[in-house]
């Protein structure tokens, strides 16, 4: 194997890049140390079976080295049942006092999903009058559900749900219940998967925050039968930080509390709160508050106009903190302090875009602000790029998101990335979730340049705001901020658009708010439909079942169910728990029935998202009753109105669209259809019509919806057969709305007529390491914990000639393989090439990736200076050569770069990487003002 070795390089430009190799997740010690840990190293099984509800025979209990996720071994236990809902196994580990640290992790393997892991909890104060052995409480902690493959479960919030406990306690043994220095008396695992025969492995069992109880207060043994307990579940990722406590408090004039962090719920008036806050861009804070949002998040310090403003309107605050003198100030100088004023501030906000660099001054600055308000306490939150850990050791609450939508990031892999997002921080730590609602600047930029007649969109449409919300939702996120570019009254038919969805989300979203600000558990259920995803919400012994359309291309023009009937497996559902979905005007009836693995429910009418309401509780039935009727008129509006926005966008453009776009037989299909499609959604809204005058508002709101779907089938068709077009989904900035296709056609005339200048990218063919070199090409270093990274010029990477780039990133430990690599470890960079305006650029190369990369959401991202990662390509690869081809137009003169990152532990290799720009002098797209007459004035273009 050839390979050219970086080492000659200067220490002006490595290339080699070595970082530093500390584990993700820390050094794991001893009992009596930071942690306790087990790794089923030894040959002899160490869980104990304590028993179970239902017929059941233990058929298999043995450490093996076949299957294991770290070490030699795992310990492996078959368990064949009939019927019952547990087998429980339980496993010693010491007496760990329940403190906010305390984290039991395990990781687990099963060909079955519904595993899960478990804590029995012990109170020496209190004891058992018939026993006289300690009370004891069994909690639950998140269920297996990637079969097949290892998952992390766990139990966060132990003293919360101690805390809950013990009033079950209280109301069966007597208010002297007392639940002080209790302590995890064992863990437990529920092995069984259903009916027949469940194989689960079993592997490093670690203990997070073990503290021993004191020599002097040793707990007593606890009982060997099987733990007798109320049940409360824990699958939330949100447990406590050491200074998440309610002295966190914000108070009116006089001393009654009204906000506080009681570890990850936000509490207003000692009730669950989740935020809904919008960014501001000036508007009447008035007009928010209607629109339904409970919070305004502020870029700058409020002035006394806008503490007054929000006062008035009964509206939150999210805020930087106004200048503070430094803590060290003059001897016997008076304080600064935060006082009543700033009575409406729920949050101090700390910044965004925060990596490690600003994290000294970061510190500072909140060890100042929590000076200032010591009366208050408010909670402080702060939006890192990196170092997520040590921004959760400054801030209560961590900020999440990226400019997702109509970008290549497919949705399922963002929810994904927001789930895994948390474990970089410190366990426990509440996080919110950034939600876009226009598009980012650059990518504007884009769409107006490539748009015929520069008469691009200017917004997202309905649906990808509808999915990007639910989305955010379901990554478990304790609030939401709406990002915001431009004002909510700005007008025209995008700011409509965006305005009406919004405030008929924040509707919706207020019927599922108990769930979102206070859920005890977040799990994943099963849909019968790949492109289904659904969460699952328990709080208390309600669930909220949260489902939503996530197939291909979901963030740029998302589609329709492939069946209207959409059927969800929810696990661990009580046999007497009945289903309705929960929509505007009313609750629906949902089929249920009780199957291997859990309850199946079903849907009748499903179009993109649904919420499902389980529940035996005829308060919670009534309460969410109540309300779906209560916005049952004005939702209905709002959906009305979402429907004639799309009935004018589709008669708009389908007809450019049809002359454009290639005749495939999708498309023939639907097109001879129109009048159909167009009759049936008039039909549907007639029916929405007489349905309002009725006050039939939970109708109203079904045909409104139903009048959308012919043009959402349409409009999915047109977008498929762009996409197929390109060679990825990030290729043209025209894939990333409906809206937006009339420029990509435009855009494939345009590289049809033109010719290509010669490359301006010197060095691309990586051939030379000294060309490479004088070429100007650079490399960015982010240290990531727990992997070395490194760049080269390799025999093996050429896709052709001699050599190519392969870029590794390898785990520091082979057997610490972290689960998330935090931020790209490897960047490189072009020299700079400077474009005129209005260029038409062509990027093109080739890439693969011999396996799967592991731990990065963004696979191998390409992407330039002018769209950055809002619009960066994304390979994942399978292992075979692919190639890459971006275009792009430069609004306005000046300088390109190419950046390419390896996001992943894996390796990615490159070659032949160009940049052209369509003739020698460009012209600008927009000078092309109609469509095409025909197809055949349209078609030719090929890349």
């Amino acid at each position: 194997m050839s390979r050219i070795s970086t080492t000659t390089l200067p220490r002006s430009l490595p290339l080699l890049v070595t970082l530093a190799a500390c584990s993700l997740f820390g050094s794991r010690t001893v009992l009596g140390q930071s942690a306790w840990y087990e790794g089923f190293e030894q040959k002899e099984p160490s869980w104990q079976l304590l028993g179970g509800d239902g017929q059941f025979t233990i058929r298999d209990q043995q450490r093996t080295a076949v299957i294991r996720n770290t070490g030699e071994r795992s310990e492996k236990i078959t368990v064949v049942g009939q019927g019952g809902t547990y087998v429980y196994l339980a496993h010693d580990v010491g007496h760990p006092r329940v403190i906010d640290e305390l984290v039991p992790t395990i990781q687990i393997r099963s060909d079955r999903p519904g595993i899960q892991l478990l804590a029995e909890l012990a109170l020496p104060r209190s004891l058992h009058p018939q026993t006289k052995q300690p009370l004891t409480v069994l909690v639950r902690g998140t269920s297996y559900s990637n079969v097949g493959k290892w998952q992390q479960l766990r139990i966060d919030d132990l003293p919360r749900q101690l805390t809950r406990q013990t009033q079950i306690l209280r109301q069966q043994f007597g208010s002297t219940v007392d639940s002080r220095e209790a302590y995890v008396s064992r863990i437990v695992l529920n092995v069984l998967g259903g009916t027949g025969t469940t194989n689960v492995w079993i592997d490093d069992l670690d203990i997070a925050g073990y503290v021993a109880p004191s020599s002097s207060s040793s707990p007593p043994a606890a009982s060997s039968s099987p733990p007798v307990a109320s049940e409360v579940v824990t699958e939330s990722s949100q447990a406590s930080a050491p200074w998440q406590s309610d002295r966190y408090t914000a108070t009116d004039g006089n001393t009654r509390p009204r906000v506080r962090l009681d570890r990850s719920v936000l509490l207003v008036d000692e009730r669950p709160f989740f935020v809904r806050a919008i960014r501001w861009r000036g508007e009447p804070f008035t007009v928010l508050k209607v629109q339904g949002f409970n919070t305004i998040w502020l870029e700058r310090a409020p002035s006394a106009e806008v503490l007054a403003q929000a006062d008035q309107a009964g509206i939150w605050l999210i805020c930087p903190a106004p200048a503070l003198p430094p803590a060290s100030g003059p001897v016997g100088a008076a304080p600064t302090v935060l006082g009543p004023e700033y009575g409406r501030v729920l949050a101090w906000d700390l910044g965004e875009g925060l990596g490690e660099s600003q994290k000294d001054s970061v510190r500072v600055r909140a060890d100042q602000i929590r000076t200032a308000d010591s009366r208050f306490r408010r909670p402080l939150i702060a939006r890192p790029d990196s170092d997520l850990r040590g921004y959760s050791r400054i801030a209560d609450i961590l900020v999440i998101g990226r400019p997702a939508l109509g970008s290549s990031l497919e949705m399922s892999d963002y929810v994904e990335w927001l789930r895994l997002r948390p474990q970089l921080a410190r366990p426990g730590t509440p996080i919110w979730a950034v939600v876009p609602t226009d598009p980012e600047p650059a990518l504007l930029a884009q769409w107006q340049a490539m748009a015929p007649g520069g008469s691009g969109p200017a917004g997202f449409s309905s649906e990808q705001l509808r999915l990007i919300t639910y989305l955010s939702c379901a990554s478990a996120a304790r609030g939401l901020l709406f990002e915001s570019h431009t004002p909510m009254d700005s007008t025209g038919e995008a700011a409509e658009v965006r305005r009406v969805t919004l405030e008929l989300l924040n509707l919706e979203l207020g019927l599922a708010q108990p769930w979102l600000a206070d859920a005890s558990s977040v799990a994943i259920a099963e849909p019968r439909d790949s492109e289904i995803l659904a969460t699952v919400f328990r709080r208390d012994r309600d669930r909220l079942v949260m489902a939503l359309w996530n197939g291909r291309g979901a963030g740029q023009v998302p589609g329709t169910a492939s069946q209207r009937k959409v059927s969800v497996l929810v696990p661990g559902v009580p046999e007497a728990d009945e289903a309705h979905e929960m929509a505007p005007g009313r609750l629906r009836w949902a089929r249920s029935n009780r199957t291997n693995g859990g309850t199946l429910v079903t849907v009748d009418q499903f179009a993109l998202t649904s919420l499902i309401l389980l529940t035996q509780d005829p308060s919670t039935r009534t309460s969410r009753s109540r309300l779906a009727m209560g916005i049952g008129r004005r939702a209905a509006e709002l959906q009305r109105r979402l429907a004639q926005l799309k009935t004018e966008q589709f008669e708009r453009l389908i007809v450019p669209l049809s002359l454009a776009a290639p005749a495939t037989p999708q498309l023939k299909a639907l097109e001879a259809d129109v009048p159909t499609l167009r009759r049936a959604a008039a039909e549907a809204l007639r029916k929405c019509d007489q349905a309002i005058a009725a006050n039939n508002y939970a109708d109203a709101y079904a045909h409104a919806e139903e009048a959308m779907r012919p043009y959402r089938l349409l409009e999915r068709e047109h977008w498929l057969a762009a996409s197929k077009s390109l060679t990825g989904l990030g290729s043209s900035p025209m894939l990333a709305t409906f809206a937006a296709l009339p420029g990509h056609w435009a855009l494939q005339q345009a590289v049809s007529q033109r010719p290509l200048s010669a490359n301006l990218l010197p060095g691309g063919d990586f051939e030379n390491l000294q060309t490479w070199q004088a070429a100007g090409w650079d490399h960015v270093q982010y240290p990531a914990p727990g992997v070395v990274a490194r760049a080269d010029l390799a025999a093996e990477a050429a896709h052709s000639g001699s050599f190519g780039l392969a870029l590794t990133v390898n785990p520091a430990d082979p057997k610490q393989v972290p689960q998330l690599v935090e931020s790209p470890p490897v960047w490189i960079a072009s020299a700079p090439i400077h474009l005129e305006a209005q260029s038409i650029v062509v990027i093109r190369g080739w890439a693969r990736i011999p396996e799967p990369l592991q731990g990065g959401a963004d696979g191998l991202l390409i992407m330039d200076s002018l769209t950055e990662p809002a619009l960066g390509e994304r390979i994942y690869g399978n292992d075979q050569w692919q190639e890459f081809v971006l275009y792009r137009v430069c609004p306005a003169s000046g300088p390109l770069r190419l950046k390419i990152a390896l996001s992943g532990i894996g390796t990615a290799w490159l070659d032949d990487v160009t940049i052209q720009v369509l003739g020698p002098n460009p012209a600008s797209i927009q000078a092309r003002t109609a469509y095409p007459a025909t197809r055949a004035e349209a078609g030719g273009w090929r890349r």
